[in-house]
C-alpha cells in the first residue's frame, strides 16, 4: 500500500482540465481518447483509467492514468516511456 502525503492528495483533487490546463492542451491525445469516449472536462486528476497522451518532445503516444501523470508532473519526472528509455521506437514504424 502506497501512502500519499497531504500535498499529493490535494494535487489529485478536482478536474484535470481545471488544475493542469497546459498539460492537457499540450499532451492530451484527442483522436484516441475521443474514440474511447473520454473528455478532459470530465476526467479527475485522481482517475486511474489509462488514457492516451502524446509526448511534446518525441511525438510518441503512450498510455498512463491521469493520477500517475499528475504525480510525475508534481515530482518533475519524465512521463513518456520513450523519453525515459523504457521503450524503443521500432525503426519500421516511421
Amino acid at each position: 500500500m502506497i501512502l500519499m502525503t497531504q500535498k499529493q492528495c490535494e494535487l489529485l483533487e478536482g478536474k484535470l482540465i481545471e488544475k493542469h490546463r497546459e498539460m492537457v492542451e499540450k499532451e492530451w491525445f484527442t483522436a484516441f481518447n475521443q474514440m474511447l469516449g473520454l473528455d478532459p472536462l470530465t476526467i479527475s486528476c485522481g482517475c486511474t483509467l489509462k488514457i492516451y497522451w502524446k509526448c511534446p518532445k518525441c511525438s510518441n503516444t503512450y498510455r498512463m492514468s491521469p493520477k500517475e501523470r499528475t504525480l510525475r508532473l508534481y515530482r518533475n519526472q519524465e512521463s513518456c516511456f520513450y523519453c525515459r528509455g523504457r521503450r524503443q521506437v521500432h525503426p519500421f514504424a516511421m
